[in-house]
């Protein structure tokens, strides 16, 4: 099974399995690491110009489109395991995030 499959799911977005695709540094980098961790949002990858982000739920359609709008560039969207997603914004974002508070 490829790491991007076409499992069905009510946005008819492509579903991505985090533990056979890692995120690109570069992708990672342009998101602020307190908004993808509020809004559980792991960008993925940058490809002609367009961040590929992967989210856990519906619910942060809106906070992807803001994204966007934050970074002036097309966004992506595609679904992988809520879990999965927190694990790795922890992973690569809580550190950073906790050295910044007072």
């Amino acid at each position: 099974m490829s790491a991007t499959s076409h499992r069905p799911n009510d946005l008819g977005l492509p579903y991505i399995d985090l533990a056979e695709r890692k995120p690109d540094p570069m992708a990672v980098d342009l998101a602020p690491g307190d908004y993808a961790l509020k809004h559980q949002i792991l960008p993925m990858s940058i490809e002609g110009g367009v961040l590929t982000c992967a989210i856990g739920s519906p619910d942060s359609l809106q906070a992807l489109d803001d994204l966007g709008i934050l970074l002036d560039r097309p966004i992506q969207a595609v679904l992988a395991d809520p879990q999965a997603i927190r694990d790795r914004i922890e992973e690569r974002f809580l550190e950073e995030i906790l050295s910044q508070m007072p």
